[in-house]
């Protein structure tokens, strides 16, 4: 079992190597920051997933040029699209919990959100750009849970066994 989820990567590539070619679903390394504007996606290597950033569903962040008493919040929604398994969908916070998302062996977590919102100039729905990081997650085995997990974040039961991630990005 091992020996073939070390191999997963490998064939996720592979199965997405002609997407990935061609332009259309680039692939970012685990632990380096990477920034998705809406309606884009990504194959995450070495993890066996891919994310697409579907929209910012609320934002209520306090504009640059603006004094407020509370910094507020936006809620980013991705798209997580894994082997043999469902298409999940995953809220993110700039600055509420969740800020992160355990999937797999994995956190997914929002780094940032641009632009800064300003009282005189809107945001419109496609103009948003998300920075995010996919890392490592050290597996606690006495505890039987995720090292690095937040509570709460963790996503229910995620497939482990990623053999090729289907085209759904």
């Amino acid at each position: 079992m091992r020996m073939w989820m070390h191999a997963a990567p490998a064939i996720t590539a592979l199965a997405l190597g002609g997407a990935i070619a061609a332009g259309r679903v680039p692939a970012v390394p685990v632990g380096q920051d990477f920034v998705l504007e809406v309606g884009q996606a990504v194959l995450v290597e070495a993890a066996g997933f891919g994310v697409t950033f579907v929209a910012v569903t609320e934002d209520s962040r306090c504009p640059a040029d603006v004094t407020c008493v509370w910094a507020g919040n936006a809620v980013v929604e991705l798209k997580v699209s894994m082997t043999d398994a469902p298409d999940t969908t995953v809220t993110l916070n700039t600055d509420l919990e969740p800020k992160s998302m355990t999937i797999g062996q994995h956190a997914l977590r929002l780094v940032a959100l641009a632009p800064a919102p300003r009282s005189d100039a809107p945001i419109g729905p496609g103009d948003y750009a998300a920075t995010l990081r996919v890392e490592k997650i050290e597996f606690d085995p006495v505890a039987g849970r995720d090292a690095a997990a937040e509570p709460g974040a963790t996503a229910a039961a995620f497939a482990a066994d990623f053999t090729t991630v289907k085209a759904r990005l």
